[in-house]
């Protein structure tokens, strides 16, 4: 698919959007919210359009992200409006990933001194998997907390679940933690699918955003989920499943992110910019 063909997918988006403002009941902050990102979304579409370019990448990258998370910002009143702009958000931000795809030219995608490649898709697939069933369990969780159901399943700990949804410490968040998270699993999932079989050299900016989000962000709610018999005193079973599958993403995700450190050490040995690296990468060793 050309560049041309996704601006004129993210224009019918932008009209999709501007229907779903007025046809569904919006408070007002949420339609006029739907009404000026549909009109940003159809005037960059035209731009993109009139002049393709990998740049458009980024607006709509952020256009995306915006209608992924403003339905926690404005606490969107019905589960309609919340799926449609959460559903709209997640494809603008794959559409807006694919402005930057080119076919790779590279012959090596085996690291040196590596036996195996740790960016192919035998090991990025159950990535993938995990990092969707994170992200689906989190979107129950927020629908909980938003309102739009009443009671949340859970085998082990009966009501723990809900009073931890609905314990002081997720009210000290300013926005729903469960959407946050939720949102956080979406970012991971579009990041370990962007990329060919050599990205850990390049595109090492994918790679260690998703090694930032995986990792580090990961170990921590990590930390934080298993700390709620102590801080809120119950128990949250499908919390703790998240928690099990983010054990096994951050294990999954270590070697790829130390290979492109690797790439870029040597990098820097070479005396070449680290930060040129980091954003275009390199074809070959």
């Amino acid at each position: 698919m050309n560049r041309k063909e996704l601006s004129l997918i993210i224009i019918a988006i932008g009209f999709w959007l501007i229907a779903t403002a007025f046809t569904y009941n919006f408070q007002d902050d949420v339609f006029y919210n739907d009404i000026w990102s549909a009109g940003i979304l159809i005037g960059l579409g035209f731009l993109s359009f009139l002049k393709p370019s990998s740049l458009y990448f980024i607006p709509f990258f952020l256009l995306g992200m915006w209608l992924h998370i403003s339905p926690l910002i404005f606490w969107y009143p019905t589960s309609g409006t919340y799926l449609n702009d959460t559903l709209i958000g997640s494809i603008v931000t794959i559409l807006a990933f694919l402005f930057l795809e080119k076919k790779s030219t590279s012959q090596s995608v085996v690291p040196e001194g590596w036996s195996y490649n740790p960016s192919s898709w035998t090991h990025r697939v159950p990535v993938i998997f995990l990092a969707m069933t994170c992200w689906f369990l989190a979107r129950y969780l927020d629908t909980y907390q938003l309102g739009y159901i009443f009671t949340v399943w859970d085998p082990f700990f009966g009501d723990g679940t809900a009073k931890v949804l609905t314990s002081k410490v997720s009210r000290a968040f300013p926005l729903p933690d469960a959407g946050l998270g939720a949102f956080a699993y979406f970012l991971e999932v579009i990041l370990a699918w962007q990329g060919g079989v050599d990205r850990w050299k390049s595109k090492p900016w994918v790679v260690l955003s998703f090694g930032v989000l995986a990792i580090p962000v990961g170990i921590t709610s990590i930390i934080l989920i298993l700390l709620q018999p102590l801080v809120v005193r119950y128990w949250c079973f499908i919390c703790l499943f998240i928690a099990c599958l983010m054990l096994l993403i951050v294990l999954l995700s270590v070697k790829e992110v130390t290979a492109t450190l690797q790439c870029m050490k040597k990098e820097h040995e070479k005396k070449h910019s680290i930060w040129n690296f980091i954003i275009f990468g390199k074809e070959e060793p």
